[in-house]
């Protein structure tokens, strides 16, 4: 993966040169049903397109000059009983398609419940990990998709990244994946579980 502030710094500029006042990436449409997301359907956009707000460029002058936080509180109190996915859904009510589209390559999203490839990583520059468990819990680790974050985290920090919702939880996938064999996936089996054990006591 290569160092990804050239490309922010053009999306920036790009923006800056717009009318709008954020850059994101589109997940879901009202055309294909938003299939991946059927519970947008109940936000009623008008524009018919839902982003992910995982990685957002912002027009910071524009924000301020418009009032944009005050407009987003207000938004979240006429709206709250519709909201299922927080912040993400506010913001999708809020700007409802009036914004700039983000390459795919600034939010590659992948969900680890999806199985997906990772083969080639070259036009990717941020990898953002969406769904229900990461890649840093026990459960996500044990995924092969799960190895170039974990590998690159052990190089850079010489250790395995892990935290835990619930550590009886990460216990059990971590017995689980013993007998599924996927823990036997890790080349440096002992450190990933004297880095386990040390993330158990100091969480």
């Amino acid at each position: 993966m290569r160092n990804p502030l050239i490309k922010i710094k053009e999306a920036l500029l790009k923006l800056k040169q717009s009318k709008f006042k954020i850059s994101v990436k589109t997940i879901g449409s009202k055309e294909d049903g938003y299939s991946n997301i059927p519970e947008v359907a109940d936000l009623n956009l008008i524009n018919g397109k839902y982003f992910n707000a995982g990685v957002m460029i912002i027009d910071f002058s524009k924000w301020l000059a418009q009032n944009t936080t005050l407009k987003l509180l207000n938004c979240l109190d006429k709206n709250q009983d519709k909201i299922l996915f927080w912040d993400q859904d506010v913001l999708n009510i809020f700007f409802d398609g009036d914004y700039l589209e983000l390459p795919d390559s600034l939010n590659y999203e992948i969900r680890l419940e999806d199985n997906p490839k990772l083969n080639n990583l070259d036009d990717i520059l941020l990898l953002h990990y969406s769904g229900s468990f990461k890649p840093w819990t026990v459960r996500g680790a044990l995924r092969s998709e799960s190895k170039f974050y974990q590998n690159k985290f052990e190089n850079t920090y010489d250790k395995f990244h892990i935290t835990h919702s619930w550590k009886l939880s990460s216990l059990l996938h971590l017995i689980l994946g013993v007998f599924n064999l996927s823990f036997f996936r890790f080349k440096k089996r002992t450190k990933f579980l004297k880095n386990f054990v040390e993330s158990i006591y100091h969480e």
